[in-house]
Parts: structure tokens; sequence; C-alpha cells
């Protein structure tokens, strides 16, 4: 019989899990650049992300490269802290990802149906505004500051498409209305305007046990025109064909060069 592999440890699987979620590469057919890759904004690593970025922008810095492509393509969101801590390096004054997070509503009900069980979230995350509506004091909301002398001075590339949803879209969204940038893909499946979240509530229906998810806050990007009910539109559109969806084949890395030597 083939020999087995002894367990991983606790560390080394962690380790794993973590390197799904992100990478960087350095294409030969694109000198000079490196693409960043990240698959989702995950809860539970924030301080591994946060490392990672700074391993990141430092080789980036130490090896010169003119040109990041951040690869957002597939991302459904997640911790807005996360997107936080990636634009610390992308923007070099006082930014905004999420101008904005109130309650659609002035009465928002946040205690269980159930009153044997606990409310929904702590509400300490909750403050009331001055015309009675409500808002999630949340330290992502509002202006962020930048990582000081670790801006990254080159072209910034950001790759979308349908499967690009909340905290990534609004990274997107955000970050091109305060600086410019490239945005090449598909349109984001997340608005350009925001999203609703902040903290979601789940509500299991009692005789279907089917699970609703509901959103409390209203979340704002920085982007002052915004086309509603719309995502965020590429500057350059590449949508794969069926036949390049079938082969696995990867349409817009293999256009990249040519549409970077524009």
């Amino acid at each position: 019989p083939r020999p087995t592999a002894p367990p991983l440890s606790a560390e080394q699987a962690h380790a794993r899990q973590v390197a799904r979620l992100h990478s960087v590469s350095y294409p030969a057919s694109l000198p000079a650049t490196a693409i960043l890759r990240i698959k989702e904004f995950s809860y539970d690593e924030l301080e591994d992300y946060k490392q990672f970025h700074r391993q990141v922008f430092t080789e980036l810095a130490r090896h010169h490269t003119q040109r990041l492509v951040l690869d957002l393509r597939g991302n459904g969101g997640g911790n807005n802290l996360l997107s936080v801590d990636l634009l610390r390096y992308l923007l070099k004054k006082d930014f905004v990802l999420t101008k904005s997070a109130t309650a659609p509503v002035y009465a928002p009900f946040f205690s269980q149906a159930d009153s044997t069980k606990p409310a929904y979230f702590d509400t300490t995350h909750v403050r009331r505004l001055a015309g009675g509506r409500f808002a999630f004091a949340n330290r992502t909301v509002g202006v962020q500051h930048p990582y000081p002398g670790h801006y990254f001075r080159g072209q910034v590339i950001v790759l979308v498409d349908g499967g690009t949803f909340s905290a990534a879209s609004n990274l997107t969204a955000s970050l091109r209305a305060q600086r410019h940038i490239l945005v090449i893909g598909e349109e984001t499946g997340g608005g350009e305007a925001g999203c609703n979240g902040g903290n979601i509530s789940e509500l299991e229906l009692p005789a279907t046990h089917l699970v609703l998810q509901i959103p409390h806050f209203q979340m704002l990007t920085a982007c002052r025109y915004p086309r509603l009910g719309r995502g965020v539109q590429p500057d350059v559109e590449v949508v794969p064909t069926p036949q390049e969806l079938a082969a696995h084949t990867d349409a817009v890395l293999l256009q990249l060069p040519k549409l970077l030597a524009r």
C-alpha cells in the first residue's frame, strides 16, 4: 500500500487554509507586475491577512514593482476590516470605505421572536442619530487613515466579475472613487452604491426550517454618483466565452498583457 503522509499539525492546517484564501505571483508575461489574488475576506484570519498584506507591500517596494493587479473575481466579501487594511496601502490620504451605515427604518428590532433567546447581536454596536434613525457603530465606517510611508505608487488594476460582492465590490467602488485605477472584467454582483449588511441576523422558519438572513444596515460606498441598481462597471469588459469556461481557461489573465500594453 502507498504510504500515507503524516497528519498536519493545527498550525500547518491553518497555514494551508490561509494560503488558499490569498496569494501573490509575478508572471513572466507581465514585467514589473504583481498579481495579488484574494478569494475572500475571511472573518477568522484578520491578523494573518494583515501580516500577509504587510509582507506583500514590503516586497513590492523592495522589487520596485510598477503595477499591481488586484484579483477580486469570485470574492464574495467578508470582513470589512480586511478591505480597510488593504486600502491603507493603496490610498495616500485619509479615505473612506463605507461612508455611512444606517438602518432603513426608524425603529429597528434586534430581539428574537422567542424571548427566551438572546438578541440577534450586541446592540452596543448601534447608535441613535440626531434625526431618530439608527447607525452601525463600527470602526470601518467613516474616515480611515493610510499607513504612513507604505503607499503603493504604481498602477493599480482590479479584476472583478459577477462573483465580486459585498466587501470586495465595496472596496472596488470606493477605491475607484478616490484613486485612478483600471477595472477589468465583468460587472460586479455587488452594488456600486453599496450593500446591505453590517450585522446579519438569521431567522429559522419553524415549519420548513429554512434560514432567512436579514441584514440590518444600508452600507454606502465612497462613490459619489453610483448607478443605482447596478454593480461596478469595468473600464474594460472581458467576458469569457462558453468554450473558455468549459476549458477552464482564464480569459482575463490570458488577455491581460495585451490589455495593459495599450
